[in-house]
C-alpha cells in the first residue's frame, strides 16, 4: 500500500474475518506516515518515514463490515489520509 501525503492508494483494502494479513506500507510522500484502525490488532503501525517502506501485519476483524482506518498523526485524518478495511 502506498501512503503519499494525506492519502492512501489503494484507499480501500478487502480483507477476510480474523485473517492474519501483512501489508506492505511504503511511504512515497515528504513526512513520516502510519496506519491505524482501532477494529484490528494491534491498532497501529509503526511510524514509516519519507521514502521507507515496512511490513504491518495485524488480524482481522472477525465481523464482516466496512471500518475506516487514517493515519494517526495530527492533522492528517483531518486532510484526508483515510481509507476503509472491507471484511467480508
Amino acid at each position: 500500500m502506498e501512503m503519499g501525503d494525506y492519502y492512501y492508494k489503494p484507499a480501500t483494502i478487502t480483507v477476510s474475518p480474523g485473517a492474519s494479513v501483512t501489508v506492505t506500507l511504503k511511504n512515497v510522500g515528504a513526512l513520516p506516515h502510519n496506519f491505524y484502525c482501532d477494529q484490528i490488532n494491534p491498532p497501529e503501525s509503526s511510524l514509516v518515514d519519507a521514502g521507507k517502506s515496512a511490513d504491518f501485519t495485524f488480524t482481522a476483524p472477525s465481523q464482516a463490515g466496512t471500518y475506516d482506518f487514517w493515519c494517526s498523526i495530527a492533522g492528517h485524518k483531518e486532510l484526508g489520509m483515510v481509507g476503509k478495511l472491507e471484511v467480508k
